[in-house]
């Protein structure tokens, strides 16, 4: 028996709950001696099992009344069939997480803790015509980083930047200090926003007590895999 066939075959789960024939069980014995994964998942259900059953071996801290001479049945949670499909099930879990989310948090985790090239639109200097647009080249599920200058004015306390999708419905909207817009701003458009298209970068200057008023609009192009 290999790896791949004793998941296939929930082997872990089964051979700890004695569902397997002895074919299956002395090969599955075979494969386990010698995969860590099967051992670990082996050993860790053992260990929940052995403390399920000390617990399911405790006396009820009250005892229900004997009505007519007969006790009355146990609660369903202290069935013994009840416990076995329950403890399966715990198994799963246990089996599901170590193969699939811990190892998807794992790699999750590795790419959030290194470096990444992000690819970049610049949204910094003069209007482009409509045939230069500025444009990336974005991977499915990835962000991309816009580049934007803002044309300060003393007459704002604040400014606004949106970005607009290619039919003109707001994709997201960021607020901006006096102080940050000071500085070439770097701001990381969401992945999940990314669709292959024109959009509109909006900047408007927020005076104290005023409405928005527009300073300036940049299109630029999104090419993307999704």
């Amino acid at each position: 028996m290999n790896h791949d066939e004793a998941l296939r075959l929930s082997a872990a789960e089964r051979y700890l709950l004695k569902d397997l024939d002895e074919e299956l069980r002395d090969q599955f014995e075979a494969h386990f001696f010698e995969c860590t994964d099967c051992a670990t998942d082996v050993r860790s259900g053992a260990a929940i099992l052995d403390q399920m059953k000390v617990e399911l071996a405790k006396e009820p801290a009250t005892r229900l009344k004997v009505v007519d001479g007969r006790e009355p049945k146990k609660l369903f949670f202290l069935r013994r069939a009840w416990a076995a499909g329950a403890i399966a099930a715990m198994l799963l879990v246990i089996g599901y997480q170590n193969l699939v989310e811990v190892p998807h948090l794992k790699t999750e985790l590795a790419s959030l803790n290194s470096p990444e090239v992000l690819p970049t639109v610049s949204l910094v200097g003069g209007v482009s015509r409509a045939s230069e647009l500025p444009s990336a080249d974005v991977k499915p599920d990835k962000p991309v980083l816009l580049t934007v200058d803002i044309p300060t004015d003393d007459r704002y306390a604040s400014y606004e930047v949106s970005v607009l999708d290619s039919a003109g419905r707001p994709a997201w909207t960021m607020p901006i200090t006096a102080q940050q817009a000071k500085d070439t701003l770097s701001i990381e458009m969401p992945a999940k926003e990314l669709q292959a298209g024109t959009y509109t970068l909006v900047i408007e200057g927020k005076a104290s007590g005023a409405r928005p008023i527009a300073v300036e609009r940049r299109l630029f192009q999104i090419y993307s895999d999704h």
